[in-house]
């Protein structure tokens, strides 16, 4: 008996381990699936796989038929196994200023039972993941060296079928953190009545220029 996974188009009766073998008659396949076959007369024909094959057992049977007619027909069977394949959807890629934390969620699907984020590029902190019913969710604590990068989280899939045809399988998503403007218009200060002011402040991070305003005086 075989197995394959959802998403194989075709399978080729020859690749079996054991491929069928008949010696003294001609033979006829048979089949439960929904699918084709190249030819129900040829000894390993190729199967085409429809989408209701999915999650489902097909069982071919083979008959053989004698030139004699003493002899009756005979009969033998394999089944295919046609597992449903794992899925996994994230977000788009994301451009953000410069968050403290950064609050990732994805969903997983198909034959998936559980799912995981890991951490591809970036300096800071990924915590547990946490699956409620298909949302697979996780919280990244930055750092100063994330800034002006891309990270790159992945969501992976738990494997669905073991040792079966179907993968785990994964996908990326990227969050770009783009750095933010800053300013520091100085310490509050007092003058006299008359005197002149003189406005001392800074600037830095991603701002490239600033600009006063204000100067209307505070009512008390």
């Amino acid at each position: 008996n075989d197995a394959i996974c959802e998403g194989t188009a075709t399978f080729d009766f020859s690749t079996r381990t054991t491929p069928a073998s008949f010696a003294n008659g001609t033979v006829l396949w048979s089949h439960t699936g929904f699918g084709s076959l190249s030819s129900n007369t040829a000894l390993n024909p190729v199967y085409t796989v429809h989408p209701s094959d999915v999650n489902t057992i097909i069982t071919f049977t083979l008959t053989v038929t004698s030139g004699s007619v003493k002899c009756s027909p005979v009969h033998s069977q394999f089944t295919l196994q046609v597992n449903r394949a794992a899925l996994v959807s994230v977000p788009p890629d994301a451009i953000v200023c410069e968050p403290q934390r950064i609050f990732l969620s994805g969903s997983i699907g198909g034959s998936a039972t559980g799912g995981a984020w890991s951490l591809i590029t970036g300096g800071g902190t990924l915590s547990v993941s946490s699956i409620t019913g298909l949302s697979v969710t996780a919280v990244y604590d930055t750092i100063r060296a994330d800034v002006n990068n891309t990270l790159v989280f992945r969501l992976t899939t738990n494997d669905p079928d073991g040792t079966g045809p179907c993968p785990s399988v994964f996908t990326n998503y990227s969050v770009t953190i783009n750095e933010s403007a800053k300013v520091n218009a100085g310490t509050d200060f007092s003058i006299c009545e008359y005197g002149d002011i003189d406005l001392h402040g800074s600037f830095s991070g991603a701002a490239t220029s600033v600009t006063w305003s204000g100067g209307v005086p505070a009512q008390y």
